[in-house]
């Protein structure tokens, strides 16, 4: 190495300075990774339970493949902090605490609709891999492993909604899990 000002430099030579930084910042950023990570799923997992906890309080109970149909498993980092509160473009609030890049614009529109004609809409599933799928006690051909299904939850009149949905013509698939918690998709017109 060249001295500066006349005295020899103890610093590393340049490449084995370049690799230590590089190795540093590579360790930093995977530390920072899975802090993250880590953090998101705790409150994912803390969410459910606080949702499950609430449920539970009500007159009505679940069986536990309902409530296991509840579960989507965070998709979008939205999700992860709790959800994402956003006006529908018809103008009733919807909260979303599943991904929302997936659903297909039939059921955003018929999301929109409910939000404005029955009320706040919370969207607690959409597309779901494989092992979300299971976890949840979904079916084997589910249409939420092809992103073509939402379960949400409304606290409006659930008899006035099911006959809304029944009529509609982009509701394929219809089911009501009971207190508020429903399911559609654009398969064929089926009920279960």
């Amino acid at each position: 190495m060249t001295p500066i000002c006349g005295r020899r430099s103890r610093h590393l030579p340049l490449p084995a300075l370049t690799t230590a930084i590089a190795l540093f910042a590579v360790a930093t950023l995977a530390a920072q990774s899975n802090a993250v990570r880590a953090e998101g799923n705790e409150a994912w997992v803390s969410a459910q339970f606080s949702k499950s906890e609430h449920a539970n309080r009500g007159t009505q109970r679940t069986s536990a493949r309902q409530a296991r149909s509840r579960l989507g498993g965070p998709v979008d980092r939205s999700e992860r902090t709790g959800g994402s509160r956003r006006q529908s473009l018809s103008g009733g609030s919807q909260t979303w605490q599943a991904s929302s890049g997936c659903v297909p614009g039939q059921l955003r529109s018929v999301l929109d609709s409910i939000a404005a004609s029955f009320g706040p809409v919370t969207i607690t599933s959409t597309c779901r891999s494989r092992a979300q799928n299971r976890a949840a006690g979904g079916a084997d051909q589910s249409y939420h492993l092809k992103g073509e299904a939402v379960d949400f939850r409304t606290r409006g009149s659930t008899g006035a909604l099911y006959a809304y949905l029944s009529s509609s013509s982009s509701v394929g698939g219809l089911k009501h899990y009971g207190g508020g918690l429903f399911h559609i998709d654009t398969g064929p017109r089926r009920s279960w």
